[in-house]
């Protein structure tokens, strides 16, 4: 059964449920989840970042899993994803654990369409979205079909372009339990601007985001772990079909 994003939304209210565990944000301890610049991270960062936009536009196919977490009213809520990139803009997303969303997906067709479907909790019910639909909003602000690393980069760099301050690591540091990561930090330019409102931990093998941390007034909002990272040199377009 499929329905049009823009009726019956009491039938799509569980799509809400959804979205607000299939993506971002933490709880856990760790250097890298406070807003406290980093005092190695004090060169501006702007031509890195357009390497790392290079190197996110011409990866080609690929797939990734993704551990998100969010807190939100106190409760630390855990979900693991896998994104399915086809350049330009072929997009699935599947909700591999996640309490009753296990099995949803997200898709973004070759002709521009959207798709929803819950998993077997929700029956399968399917859904067509809108682009920029509320209900593809995630509780951190993105949208679930704007997570793919080019997409995530191309943020950035605007955000950057609109004054927001954009410093990189000299070279690869330990931070936490990860080692041999650049480290990119963005600061906006607005009352919290002493504080990171984004760090970016990338692969300086790859030249790929590893994990995404998203800070709001100075406190954690999310953050995006990404690993298994697996190029796919030919890919059935029938996958984006829901």
């Amino acid at each position: 059964m499929k329905l049009t994003a823009d009726k019956g939304l009491n039938t799509l209210a569980f799509f809400l449920l959804l979205l607000a565990a299939v993506l971002p944000a933490s709880a856990e301890g760790g250097q890298r989840f406070t807003a406290q610049p980093s005092a190695a991270v004090v060169q501006n960062g702007t031509e890195f970042v357009d390497k790392l936009l290079h190197s996110a536009t011409t990866i080609g196919a690929y797939r990734v899993t993704a551990d998100l977490a969010m807190q939100k009213k106190g409760k630390l809520s855990k979900t693991v994803a896998q994104f399915t990139f086809k350049a330009p803009s072929l997009m699935r997303v599947d909700v591999l654990s996640g309490g009753m969303n296990t099995g949803a997906a997200v898709a973004v067709r070759a002709d521009g369409g959207i798709c929803a479907k819950g998993g077997p909790a929700l029956f399968g019910l399917k859904m067509n979205l809108e682009k920029g639909s509320r209900l593809l909003r995630l509780p951190n602000g993105l949208l679930v079909t704007g997570c793919d690393f080019a997409s995530l980069v191309r943020w950035l760099k605007l955000q950057a372009k609109s004054g927001a301050d954009v410093s990189v690591s000299a070279m690869p540091l330990k931070i936490d339990e990860l080692s041999n990561v650049i480290v990119v930090e963005l600061r906006d330019s607005g009352p919290f601007s002493a504080s990171v409102a984004q760090r970016v931990l990338v692969d300086p093998s790859r030249m790929l985001p590893v994990e995404w941390i998203l800070f709001k007034e100075g406190a954690l909002l999310s953050s995006t772990k990404f690993r298994n990272l697996e190029l796919l040199p030919q890919v059935d377009e029938s996958i984006f079909q829901l």
